[in-house]
């Protein structure tokens, strides 16, 4: 079972006008954290870079030989595109060279997540096959949803032990059939979850106060191994 890493880069997410990387952790941007990870894996078959500036190839220079980089269209970095779309375009796009039974999804904005899960996820998939394997975050709080009936109230599964509500967190690293991406049903039919318990494995870092939630974290990750 062969399988690719997909890192989608939108070029204005991670670097300022002038260049410089908007978010770091430990003084290290949070795509090259992520890249590190993947090229890391020993489950990994090729890791795939999807960018859409030019500028970002200076930024990879030295990992270039260990990695594939495909500019994506413009329409792809639009407000409303996900990274299922862009993963979709490079599975389709991709080069016969580099084609692969699966693709996992790892998006930069997850650079904490738990050591070990790349390869983790390959091996469960390996063992247990599934059209796609995802990465979520069981919820442990009740939820209200509106409907065109009423508002209806999901409870968790502290209260109710028939329910189990988990929150998609995809970009820590989902797995995806090569042969749905072709066919614009990246899910499939058969789906199987791993639940990420780790809260902080699923900051998603968007902005100032998330960047600053992650650091907290390794700060008092650090504090804890310096006392233990």
């Amino acid at each position: 079972m062969k399988v690719n890493a997909l890192i989608p880069i939108r070029y204005s997410d991670c670097v300022t006008i002038d260049g410089e990387d908007i978010h770091k952790i430990n003084g290290q941007p949070l795509w090259e954290i992520t890249l590190e990870q993947a090229l890391g894996s020993s489950e990994v078959n090729h890791v795939v870079v999807a960018y859409d500036n030019p500028e970002f190839i200076t930024k990879v220079r030295k990992y270039s030989s260990h990695l594939t980089l495909i500019e994506r269209p413009p329409h792809l970095s639009l407000k409303g595109v996900t990274t299922l779309d862009v993963l979709a375009y490079v599975a389709k796009n991709i080069s016969t060279t580099f084609c692969s039974d699966y693709w996992m999804l790892l998006e930069q904005s997850h650079p904490l997540r738990p050591q070990g899960i790349i390869d983790e996820m390959i091996s469960m998939l390996r063992k247990q096959p599934a059209d796609s394997l995802l990465t979520v975050y069981p919820a442990h709080y009740n939820f209200w949803v509106q409907q065109t009936s009423g508002i209806e109230r999901m409870e968790s599964a502290e209260e109710n032990t028939e329910l189990r509500v988990y929150q998609e967190m995809l970009g820590i690293g989902s797995l995806f059939k090569h042969a749905n991406l072709l066919v614009g049903n990246p899910l499939g039919e058969n789906i199987d979850m791993m639940p990420i318990k780790n809260f902080w494995a699923t900051i998603d870092i968007r902005d100032d106060d998330t960047a600053w939630l992650a650091e907290a974290y390794l700060a008092r990750k650090m504090a804890v191994k310096v006392t233990a």
